[in-house]
């Protein structure tokens, strides 16, 4: 007995002095700049194939301690990936804590051209593909991504991006974006997002957004969305405050998680008392809202329309021209793609001055674009 403990003892020795020598081995390669480079040549060589080629221009740095590649190029078949500047830095004593933190991973200068191919077969629902990768052996936590001057061209629709940046983890089935940041040449969005990637995958974020396309750098629009639900169905709660002032709330039922059935929406926009100078300038005279309620429901391509409101239009002393117009509207909106057809509609008007008395009328109205 003795003697088979004894042979156990060393057999266990040397495995774990074997398992120090690799790690000590492994931490050698890694901790010198010729040790990273030659470790990146050889998963480089290992991943090609005829239709992977992938190259870097120069490096430095070591895998251990932080990388920066330059010129770094990816080509899938047709498509190519091309980085100018490519940096990452991570702590491997994470590890030890069962996470994977990367402390930095700054991209610039990022080109995309890529043409998907098509397929004949559909795509799985994103709640299998997750149900069967989730929960990792370990969490993950990426504490700054950076993005500069991206350009990224998909399927023939173009993105510029000017700036973009986000903090992000995946602990078991929770991941959370947040300290969101992307800036385009017109667009510029901030936000934060919360998800539990199970089932239907739960969710709630909040997102402010800004678009700008005048030549002044003032705003052309502005708003805060929240949301709540889940992939398959959202609520939604909007507030656009410029140019004008809309309260938007509803859902939206879109099978993204299910990857079946047919979208839908639902949303009620809602105007209180402003004036609409911003949209409609007359000279010296001012159009102003009383109030107004819209309702849409449908999708993009068969969307009902439905509302009221009243306005009212005074000169610029303040006197009254039209008292109130009351609109009473309901309409189909058909059509794909945009501009779209409007093949059936009710508009009933009324209306009153200070000289005369009140009118009314309804009409019907066909019209195509």
């Amino acid at each position: 007995m003795r003697a088979l403990l004894r042979r156990l003892l060393i057999t266990l020795a040397a495995l774990a002095g074997l398992v120090l020598l690799l790690l000590a081995a492994l931490a050698a390669v890694i901790s010198t700049p010729a040790g990273s480079r030659w470790a990146l040549n050889q998963a480089g060589a290992m991943a090609a194939t005829a239709s992977l080629e992938i190259g870097v221009g120069s490096q430095s740095g070591t895998l251990l301690r932080g990388l920066q590649l330059q010129d770094l190029s990816l080509r899938v078949g047709a498509n190519r990936i091309a980085v100018q500047t490519l940096q990452v830095r991570w702590n491997p004593f994470s590890l030890l804590g069962g996470t994977l933190v990367l402390d930095e991973l700054q991209i610039r200068g990022l080109q995309v051209a890529w043409t998907s191919l098509p397929s004949s077969t559909a795509a799985p629902a994103p709640s299998a593909l997750l149900a069967a990768s989730l929960p990792l052996p370990i969490a993950l936590e990426l504490d700054a991504l950076g993005l500069e001057q991206a350009r990224l061209d998909i399927d023939g629709t173009l993105l510029e991006i000017e700036q973009a940046a986000l903090h992000a983890s995946l602990r078991g089935t929770t991941l959370v974006l947040d300290a969101l940041r992307l800036d385009t040449p017109a667009l510029q969005v901030r936000g934060a997002l919360r998800a539990d990637l199970t089932g239907s995958i739960p969710l709630r974020g909040t997102l402010d957004w800004q678009l700008d396309t005048s030549s002044t750098g003032s705003a052309m629009a502005a708003g805060q969305l929240a949301v709540s639900g889940t992939l398959d169905t959202l609520s939604l709660s909007h507030s656009l405050v410029d140019p004008l002032q809309i309260e938007s709330q509803g859902s939206l039922v879109l099978h993204l998680a299910s990857g079946a059935g047919e979208p839908r929406l639902g949303l009620t926009h809602t105007l209180q008392a402003q004036s609409l100078s911003a949209l409609l300038p007359a000279a010296g005279r001012e159009v102003r809202i009383r109030q107004a309620e819209v309702r849409t429901t449908g999708w993009l391509d068969a969307m009902q329309i439905s509302g009221l409101g009243a306005l009212s239009l005074a000169d610029a002393s303040g006197a009254v021209l039209l008292d109130e117009l009351a609109l009473n509207w309901n309409a189909m909106l058909q059509g794909s793609p945009l501009p779209p057809r409007f093949p059936l509609g009710v508009l009933r008007l009324s209306w009153s001055t200070s000289s005369a008395e009140p009118c009314n009328k309804a009409s019907q109205f066909r019209a195509s674009s």
